[in-house]
């Protein structure tokens, strides 16, 4: 059976699409948090007051050594063995951010990223080992004094 250059290009050109529509579906973002949604179960440590809902986002102020605010279990968790969390905020604290994730958090389980404290709006991601459902977070977005919205966060998988 003979087939034709067209044939060949239409199944190439069918792969190709296919190929891309499954790649896009693999990288789409699941929004784990909406903070334009409430605090949505979101509770931050003794030095994290006026933790709010604002039409900006999760806003709250630091007044000490080591904030964190910490999330409810999460069950809209992507499915992969590396996960791309990120994370878009203002701050006018530190540098220094950090993220943990779990059901208990652990150095082996967090991530350090540099935070630009200029408070205008960035976007830090972050690459996780895998979470799995029911797991916590916690975010350090700071180590001392200063102010925060935090917009969303959203997951999707990394590298496998």
């Amino acid at each position: 059976m003979k087939i034709s250059h067209d044939t060949l290009a239409i199944k190439a050109s069918l792969c190709f699409l296919v190929a891309s529509l499954s790649a896009n579906a693999a990288q789409t973002a699941n929004v784990l948090f909406d903070f334009s949604q409430g605090i949505q179960g979101w509770v931050g440590n003794p030095r994290v007051t006026d933790l709010r809902a604002t039409s900006e986002g999760l806003a709250f102020r630091s007044i000490g050594i080591d904030p964190w605010i910490e999330s409810p279990p999460i069950g809209n968790v992507p499915i992969g063995n590396q996960i791309r969390l990120t994370i878009r905020m203002k701050s006018t604290g530190d540098g220094a951010g950090e993220v943990f994730w779990g059901n208990t958090f652990t150095p082996e389980n967090s991530r350090r990223f540099f935070v630009r404290p200029d408070g205008e709006w960035h976007e830090y991601t972050v690459l996780l080992s895998r979470l799995k459902p029911d797991m916590r977070l916690r975010i350090d977005p700071a180590n001392g004094k200063g102010e925060f919205v935090l917009s969303k966060q959203c997951a999707k998988r990394g590298r496998d």
